[in-house]
Order: structure tokens, then C-alpha cells, then sequence
């Protein structure tokens, strides 16, 4: 470990800084937190997080919005004529104002660009509902949410994601949906 860093505990550390004034340097040594961050950064910096999701979609719209802006070699004045909006309103988009703009206004810029929005949901990484005795364990329940966050992200297949299911889920005995806490339908026709 490098000298200048001695950690105390994994989520804590001790840093020394050190700058020089004149021939003499100053340390000082200040506790230093180190955090593992979520999976949104506007959480991350104290945003609520109701208000952090729709930040966090505002900013990857942003993101795609410029990058086709980028990708297809726009001059600002050009840009603005093909968005159909102010030189201002374009600098206001580059500098990532996101306050300035609305979810609705950025997908309809996006689509004045001639590409449309698809939305996709799901569990935020960590807080999936956990049904009791669906897992062998728990360790089994933490592997198989772990391996469904890799699935999400695309760093596994859905074939290797069947054979976690088959190695964490614990299977009903006899296939019956009464077997896996389901009941038939009352009003089932013939």
C-alpha cells in the first residue's frame, strides 16, 4: 500500500496531504471515506432519489442527444436549424443544463434527429423483492441477485443466467402451480 494512503477499514482510510510553502512542507492528515458508489451518481451526491432517477434519465438522453449531434458532424448554427431551436437553446443542451429541460423536450429533439426512444424498467440493483423460501439460502439469494444484475447489464447470457436459476432457485416438488403457492382460477371456462 502506498505510503500516503493507510487504510483503517475497508469503507475507511487516513490520507496525508502535503504541500509545500516555500522550503517547508505541511502535513496534515484527515479521515477519509471512501464509498463504493449506486448505481445512480445523482444519488450518489445527495439528490433525493425520486428526483435522482429522473436527473439520471434527463442526463442519458442529454448524452445521446450530443452524441448523434456529434456523429453526424453538426455546426452549431446547422444543429440549431435541424432541432428547430435557438443557438442558445443548443449551448444550454452542450454545457448539461439539465435543469432547463424537460424529459418530454428532450425526446422530441431526439426525434427531430430522426431517432425514437425506447424505455426500459427494472429493479433498482440491490432492492429486488426476495420471496421467502425461494433460494436454497441465503448466499444462494445473494449469488443469484448478483448474477440477475450481470444479466441486466448484458455481462452474462440468458443460458448461463438458467443455469444460476437451476443452481440457486429451489425447484417445486411436484410441477403443480399449487406446489409453487399458486392456486387455479375460480372462473376457469371448460
Amino acid at each position: 500500500m502506498p505510503k500516503h494512503l493507510t487504510k483503517t477499514s475497508p469503507t475507511r482510510g487516513t490520507i496525508r496531504h502535503s504541500s509545500t510553502i516555500g522550503k517547508d512542507a505541511l502535513e496534515t492528515e484527515e479521515p477519509l471515506e471512501i464509498r463504493l458508489g449506486s448505481w445512480n451518481v445523482f444519488e450518489d451526491v445527495g439528490f433525493p432519489p425520486d428526483n435522482a432517477s429522473v436527473l439520471r434519465v434527463r442526463s442519458e438522453l442529454l448524452d445521446q442527444l450530443l452524441a448523434h449531434i456529434q456523429k453526424r458532424r453538426l455546426t452549431a448554427a446547422r444543429a440549431a436549424r435541424v432541432l428547430g431551436v435557438d443557438r442558445s437553446v443548443l449551448t444550454d443542451l452542450r454545457r448539461g443544463r439539465l435543469h432547463k429541460f424537460r424529459i418530454e423536450k428532450l425526446v422530441r429533439l431526439l426525434h427531430r434527429l430522426g431517432f425514437m426512444v425506447n424505455v426500459r424498467t427494472s429493479p433498482i440493483p440491490g432492492t429486488a423483492v426476495k420471496r421467502k423460501g425461494k433460494y436454497r439460502s441465503a448466499a444462494s439469494a445473494a449469488i443469484h441477485d448478483a448474477a440477475r444484475v450481470l444479466r441486466d447489464v448484458g455481462a452474462i447470457s440468458k443460458a448461463t443466467m438458467r443455469e444460476f436459476d437451476a443452481s440457486c432457485l429451489v425447484r417445486p416438488s411436484n410441477g403443480s402451480p399449487q406446489s409453487d403457492g399458486m392456486r387455479p382460477c375460480k372462473n376457469r371456462r371448460p
